[in-house]
């Protein structure tokens, strides 16, 4: 996923000292997702670099937050879309009040999406004193990507639910069921 591809970005990133160390946390569905590829694809993505965000006992999910954005300079959290209810909605609410801090968008939203208003709309935005900004990250995979996966995962059948039939003609894919 997305997040996960930005997790390797920041991690190679601080190895190779492109960027300077940073305590990165990775929060939301982000963080479980993480751990499921973790073990489906032996590869690792939680490191010294980039953690869990930690859950504190005895604080509720709001606390929990404050206290990430206290401890971490990065945090990767989904629903990209700032959906209300999101760990992303409630980091957006509370680093909005930073002039110091961005909030970057990876991927599409929705128009009915705050962060879709957050981004379109001036007088929403005006209301943000941290910066915010888009920088585009593909979800969709390429055919050697598939491929890569299927090998990996060694599934009796793929069935695609997501995409338009030219994407699938266009790399040589049957939508229905393929089999590599």
């Amino acid at each position: 996923g997305r997040a996960q591809e930005i997790m390797l970005l920041l991690s190679e990133g601080m190895r190779s000292g492109k960027i300077p160390p940073l305590t990165v946390y990775v929060d939301g569905l982000a963080k479980e997702v993480s751990v499921i590829y973790e073990n489906l694809l032996e590869r690792e993505l939680f490191n010294f670099y980039v953690q869990p965000a930690p859950r504190y006992e005895g604080l509720d999910f709001e606390e929990a937050c404050r206290e990430n954005l206290r401890e971490a300079d990065c945090i990767v959290a989904t629903s990209g879309m700032l959906m209300e209810g999101t760990p992303s909605f409630l980091y957006a609410q509370l680093l909005s009040k930073r002039s110091s801090s961005t909030i970057i968008f990876s991927g599409y939203m929705v128009e009915e999406s705050f962060g879709y208003r957050l981004l379109h709309d001036r007088d929403v935005l005006r209301s943000f004193r941290c910066q915010v900004e888009r920088h585009h990250f593909s979800a969709h995979s390429d055919r050697g990507e598939i491929e890569t996966i299927v090998e990996r995962l060694a599934p009796k059948r793929v069935v695609f639910v997501h995409g338009y039939p030219t994407s699938f003609e266009h790399h040589g894919l049957n939508r229905e069921v393929v089999r590599f």
